[in-house]
């Protein structure tokens, strides 16, 4: 039971203001450079010679917004999935997710428009490809 408990507290945290999208969860620091979110895009674009992310190489440099918040997306719903301390399957879905799609593209939006004159999400964006190529 104790393993339970700590399961569903780590997944409530993690939930509790989409802290995973930091590198530090803890002290919120790093947003968007969590390595949840470069191992989804790895796994799923850039896991073989054969992934999109590889033959359309173009179309991936940089990140596209939209597939980070895809990858988001996914986070969440893993750390759903461990919501009650044990893992249960949820259902992926534009209906179930689709408010949170909207909820990280604004937030990456805000996030670019608050530092445009750094350039920040492009270069965040930069190296999630990047690095998916090591």
């Amino acid at each position: 039971m104790e393993v339970i408990r700590k399961n569903r507290a780590l997944a409530e945290s993690l939930k509790s203001g989409s802290v995973f999208v930091f590198k530090d969860w803890l002290v919120k620091t790093g947003i968007y450079k969590t390595k949840l979110l470069q191992e989804g895009i790895n796994l799923m674009w850039f896991m073989n010679r054969t992934d999109e992310g590889v033959i359309y190489h173009k179309y991936f440099n940089p990140m596209p917004v939209r597939a980070v918040v895809l990858v988001l997306m996914a986070i969440k719903c893993c750390v759903d999935e461990w919501l009650q301390g044990i893992k249960e399957d949820i259902k992926f879905t534009s209906a179930g997710y689709g408010s949170i799609s909207n909820c990280h593209l604004s937030s990456l939006q805000h996030f670019d428009e608050c530092t445009v004159s750094y350039k920040l999400l492009l270069k965040i964006c930069t190296n999630l490809h990047d690095t998916a190529w090591l």
